[in-house]
């Protein structure tokens, strides 16, 4: 991060948000691709966290970087990890109904029925994420940093 003349809490807010939904989005949409987009998504998110958290070791230190993101990194995270927990859960629901010789509702039936869950956590990770940002945003601008 570098520090960045006239940088305001919204367009902070604004950068930070731009970045973080489609991440979501991404590891939600398993939810549609029976699981395959978030399974290729989670990896690549991790690597992108891994990459700008070395970037800011790098440029700050490492002591810098945890003082800044203690506050909102834990709430992000929770927030992506919930994501992609919601794009997985249809897929989870048709493989465990194949799989079980008891299971009245087909495969397809369980997937359409998880939905509704998965829909409600993927909102509950929109508020996490949301919720990040707010405080991502409080500090970088705090702090004059640009996202």
């Amino acid at each position: 991060m570098s520090p960045e003349a006239g940088l305001t809490w919204l367009s902070a807010l604004g950068r930070i948000l731009a970045a973080n939904v489609p991440a979501l989005c991404l590891l939600f949409s398993g939810v549609i691709t029976g699981g395959a987009s978030t399974l290729i998504a989670w990896p690549l998110t991790a690597i992108y966290i891994g990459s700008t958290m070395r970037l800011g070791r790098t440029h700050m230190g490492i002591g810098e970087v945890v003082a800044s993101i203690w506050i909102y990194a834990p709430v992000e995270f929770l927030g992506l990890l919930l994501g992609a927990g919601a794009g997985l859960i249809p897929v989870v629901a048709a493989i465990r109904s194949a799989l079980s010789p008891s299971e009245e509702a087909g495969p397809l039936r369980q997937y359409v029925a998880k939905f509704p869950l998965a829909l409600k956590m993927f909102g509950i990770a929109w508020v996490l994420v949301l919720a990040a940002a707010l405080l991502e945003a409080t500090v970088l601008a705090t702090k004059g940093f640009a996202p």
